[in-house]
């Protein structure tokens, strides 16, 4: 008898899981015939009821197939696209233009009758919004006052000790006088941004790259300088060596080294710990954005960046906006020996973050509810990037190309070469669905053949369909 921890999850969940790894892992072979429903019951001490739900959704997820009379058997391997190549930027500085084709995707995603496929948004579902909304409430009730007051600038003490006994567990030591609450991640990375460089300094950036990041770049007037970079191991260190040798050329580097916005690449340790040192040695801080480092799929979460920062020359910038709570926009920054200097641009940009939403987040992390929610919440969105790689690699054309993130919310799709993004990203529009054109992730006007799909959506009969039907209008493109 093999005992499941469901964590506190849905039981036939954790028994689908289980035989899923064992199926992905060939320790049960495609075609190999699985053990009766009674069989699995007694194995695992479910009951008949429980099994028999295991089963059916891995079916409705096409792991297995049921055989009439013969029970349920592995399903033959699913069809694998190839990844898509490493990026080759132009070699050089330019100004950012916000594109016309920006307000086009903005204005898509305030639609409520859209399929946001390219919408990186996580899914109500997903997320343990009942529980913040009663800690939400107590935390209102307890602390009114809170109310008719001005708070810290830099954030509840209580939330900033969380943050700094967190950043312990992968490997960072900071204090909590080291923090900085902010108004989400893309605040942290403003605040970040306008406390290093200044208008005319060129930033370093990942190629594709977030899309919000050019914007912060462009308003502030300042360059991009995007560096080539492998979809699978993120940002290539032998480009950004190459690119910064002249003192002076890049000011910074802004970069995501976990499950990168839009591709989902995750940079290796060795190359974090090897960046970390040559940007301290050429004096070129870098902003990290590790906000979606806690999704990771694999055995542990990867160390950022700021892991190997010895002298204050690491911005970090996270959030619970991708985890639980986009609606608080509650983000921080662990800024180094810029912790100052963002502190001041808070303090004369929106003066504090509302503390009430701070406290509720607080009191989840410290009972224990944030990482019994991370472990369900992981589980749903590997489970939902291999029903989306399942879909696009059977509706969409020959020549297609797919990333495989270890984590996050995204993939980076590359159509041929004869497909044009855009020119999709507007018809599937006129059919409520939404997408991401690469040329959004660029300042080059490059990845004209590219998207970016969200797989944090709800996964359900009309995603499959909207999936289905954008691989037919890229086949006859």
């Amino acid at each position: 008898m093999t005992p499941l921890d469901s964590d506190g999850g849905l039981l036939y969940e954790t028994l689908a899981a289980r035989l899923s790894e064992a199926i992905d892992s060939g320790r049960v072979k495609a075609g190999e015939r699985l053990p009766s429903v009674r069989t699995l019951s007694r194995q695992y001490s479910v009951s008949i009821a429980t099994a028999v739900q295991a089963y059916r959704h891995l079916e409705d997820r096409r792991v297995i197939e049921a055989r009439p009379k013969s029970g349920y058997f592995a399903a033959p391997p699913k069809p694998s696209l190839p990844e898509p190549r490493e990026s080759k930027p132009p070699q050089s500085a330019r100004y950012v233009q916000t594109s016309p084709l920006f307000v086009e995707y903005f204005k898509c995603l305030d639609r409520t009758d859209i399929v946001p496929l390219g919408a990186l948004r996580p899914d109500p579902v997903l997320l343990p919004t009942r529980r913040l909304a009663s800690l939400l409430s107590t935390a209102a009730r307890r602390h009114a006052d809170l109310a008719a007051s001005y708070s810290p600038s830099a954030g509840t003490e209580r939330l900033r000790r969380v943050i700094a006994r967190r950043g312990l567990d992968y490997g960072c030591r900071f204090d909590a006088d080291d923090v900085v609450i902010t108004d989400g991640c893309v605040d942290a990375l403003n605040l970040s941004l306008r406390a290093v460089a200044r208008a005319g300094d060129t930033i370093a950036l990942e190629s594709p790259t977030y899309f919000t990041m050019l914007q912060m770049i462009e308003s502030l007037g300042m360059k991009a300088f995007e560096i080539p970079t492998n979809p699978r191991t993120g940002l290539s260190l032998e480009a950004f060596e190459f690119a910064t040798r002249k003192k002076g050329t890049v000011k910074a580097l802004m970069i995501t080294p976990s499950f990168t916005n839009p591709t989902g690449a995750l940079m290796p340790g060795a190359n974090r710990k090897a960046l970390a040192e040559l940007c301290e040695k050429r004096g070129i801080p870098i902003i990290e954005d590790d906000v979606y480092a806690d999704t990771w799929f694999g055995e542990a979460r990867p160390l950022p960046i700021k892991a190997w920062d010895r002298t204050g020359n690491v911005l970090l910038c996270s959030s619970f906006s991708k985890t639980i709570a986009p609606g608080f926009r509650v983000g921080w920054s662990v800024a180094g020996r810029y912790r100052d200097a963002v502190q001041v641009l808070k303090r004369i940009g929106s003066i504090f973050t509302p503390p009430i939403p701070q406290l509720a987040l607080a009191e989840y992390v410290e009972t224990g509810g944030f990482d019994h929610h991370l472990r369900k919440l992981r589980r749903s969105l590997a489970e939902r990037q291999q029903q989306l790689a399942q879909a696009v690699a059977e509706s969409f054309p020959e020549g297609t190309r797919l990333s495989r993130p270890m984590g996050g919310y995204v993939t980076w799709v590359e159509l041929p070469a004869r497909c044009d993004a855009v020119a999709l990203f507007r018809r599937a529009r006129d059919e409520a669905i939404l997408l991401a054109p690469g040329p959004l992730f660029t300042t080059t006007g490059r990845f004209r053949n590219a998207l970016r799909f969200n797989y944090g959506t709800l996964w359900s009969r009309t995603t499959e369909q909207a999936i289905a039907r954008v691989g037919r209008m890229a086949h006859e493109s």
